[in-house]
């Protein structure tokens, strides 16, 4: 998620997949590598598989499909991207907003330790 798009594309060109040449389809068991390549693009259209490989009918290669898989994955995770580096950039809100959170959590522990001593006696 975090990855730069340079990154994700060499993981996915890396990807095992088969020597089979032509059409793309789906069967785990014969075509584990391509059929998860499918099983991803799939998760990320948010469509069925029959649907996602009636999609990718005009894919003629393991490489259009790398390719293919590798722009949806860059273009789902570039907001999130995005938003991640902008932090990184600013620890020091980062550190705010971990103070803010251990104040109130403190709060709630403090109340919870008084209603049990309340509850048990013990005050």
């Amino acid at each position: 998620m975090t990855e730069s798009p340079e990154s994700i594309a060499k993981k996915i060109r890396k990807a095992q997949t088969d020597s089979i040449q032509g059409k793309i389809y789906f069967d785990p068991e014969n075509r584990p590598g391509v059929s998860n390549l499918i099983n991803i693009i799939s998760g990320l259209t948010q469509k069925s598989i029959d649907d996602t490989v009636k999609d990718l009918e005009w894919i003629q290669d393991h490489k259009q499909l790398k390719d293919h898989v590798t722009d949806l994955i860059v273009e789902e995770f570039s907001e999130s991207r995005h938003t991640f580096n902008q932090l990184m950039g600013d620890l020091a809100h980062i550190d705010r907003i971990c103070q803010q959170g251990t104040e109130k959590a403190r709060a709630i522990a403090s109340q919870n330790i008084r209603d049990i001593k309340k509850l048990t006696g013990l005050d």
